[in-house]
């Protein structure tokens, strides 16, 4: 008999498609769950994206009478925590948002993760939905562990218009003219960057996007596949990690971005309050400003990560994305998958834990699997051919690469 809890899930999880900004997607779990009730766990703190899971949870209520959905929603890293506490103790939610690859590998190798495969299988209508490297992230083995149900979303790079027109500064299309701003900055006492590296992967966005710039997709790709001649000792992550420096030493970074929170909103405090004027930061950044300080949002525009000497990859922002993104910027969303990202997508995915083993029949499974219609869930198809699989550890790796280089902690090979 088909697994109901997956049906329910997926239902649920289906309607966050357009209210992330990143890849996500749905799975079960292998604990017993008495009763109808149905545990959502996710770290969509921020008000509008809370509102939109809880909309949707209040409509299956609504379209399924007798069951109810318990939203659970926690910051980042207190996420994290929470999750693998839960886990461990085998109580795991029945839908979670995780980031696939190596860290949902952990819980599908223990046996907490419903295989999903036969599901799909069962209706390809809608499998099909989705663009095949879409699965890559929760697919381990041959097996799905996962259903995406958010966009790509652009990690772009915020700035402050006030000030860059007060110290008459244009956005930098080229390394060299990113590198003037800096300099330009850091003699008026602004920080050209707010950075909360506590968290790593802030600042493993600089690493990646450079990397990316200079190399092209390949030379990550092949790294992360462990493909004949792919390696993360490649000279392009070596460059890329001296390029990280040449901003540490150039003052780019606010005093104290090792020890600052992003989870608290941080290096969203030094954009507020003028001491910084730019922010690398996923298109999210957009609506959480919004949120925190509308005062403020009418002041932020973005560029694209500049290019740089001799690299394989430009800087591309062309009418189409800047509109899309201005769309997003004032709190409107466009079709599923239309902002683009160029490398930086962290491939987080909304799962869906064990603990539903509800036996219904074969109509009501059928009811709560087409329940949510309305929110698509398809990713941009741009982004899904880049899409790759990050094995365990790969990430770990690349993030404590990135996280020396910012530190100046680590320098690259063959740097006097």
């Amino acid at each position: 008999m088909a697994h109901p809890a997956f049906f329910k899930a997926r239902s649920i999880a289906g309607a966050t498609a357009l209210a992330f900004s990143l890849s996500a997607a749905v799975s079960t779990s292998a604990f017993a769950q008495s009763g109808k009730t149905i545990t959502e766990w996710d770290q969509q703190t921020n008000v509008t994206s809370s509102k939109v899971l809880r909309d949707a949870a209040d409509r299956f209520e609504h379209q399924n009478p007798g069951y109810k959905v318990e939203d659970s929603h926690v910051l980042n890293e207190a996420y994290k925590t929470k999750l693998k506490v839960a886990f461990g103790a085998g109580e795991p939610p029945c839908v979670f948002e995780s980031w696939g690859g190596g860290p949902l590998h952990e819980y599908v190798k223990a046996g907490q993760v419903v295989d999903l495969t036969p599901y799909l299988q069962k209706d390809p209508a809608y499998r099909d939905r989705f663009l095949p490297t879409s699965w890559h992230a929760v697919t381990y083995d041959k097996k799905t562990y996962g259903v995406a149900a958010e966009n790509a979303s652009a990690a772009v790079i915020f700035y402050n218009k006030d000030l860059f027109k007060q110290y008459n500064l244009t956005p930098p299309q080229t390394w060299d003219q990113l590198m003037h701003v800096v300099q330009v900055l850091t003699s008026h006492g602004i920080a050209p960057f707010a950075l909360s590296n506590k968290n790593k992967w802030t600042g493993s966005m600089y690493y990646m996007y450079l990397v990316d710039r200079l190399g092209g997709p390949d030379v990550f790709r092949k790294a992360v596949d462990r493909a004949p001649g792919g390696s993360f000792a490649d000279p392009v992550f070596v460059e890329a990690g001296k390029y990280i420096q040449q901003l540490v030493k150039a003052g780019a970074f606010a005093q104290g971005y090792n020890g600052l929170d992003y989870d608290v909103g941080a290096s969203r405090r030094l954009l507020y309050s003028g001491r910084a004027a730019m922010e690398l930061m996923g298109g999210w950044e957009a609506s959480t400003i919004q949120n925190e300080n509308p005062a403020f949002s009418s002041k932020v525009d973005f560029f694209p990560f500049p290019s740089m000497p001799g690299g394989k990859r430009p800087a591309r922002c062309d009418r189409h994305r800047r509109r899309r993104f201005h769309e997003h910027l004032d709190g409107m969303q466009g079709p599923a998958g239309g902002v683009q990202a160029d490398p930086d997508d962290d491939g987080r995915h909304v799962d869906a834990g064990p603990r539903c083993r509800q036996e219904d029949s074969a109509g009501q499974e059928h009811q709560h699997y087409r329940s949510v219609p309305e929110a698509p869930a398809r990713v941009d198809r741009q982004r899904a051919e880049r899409a790759a699989l990050v094995r365990p550890g790969v990430a770990a790796e690349a993030g404590r690469a990135a996280q020396g280089y910012v530190a100046g902690i680590v320098r690259p090979v063959g740097d006097a």
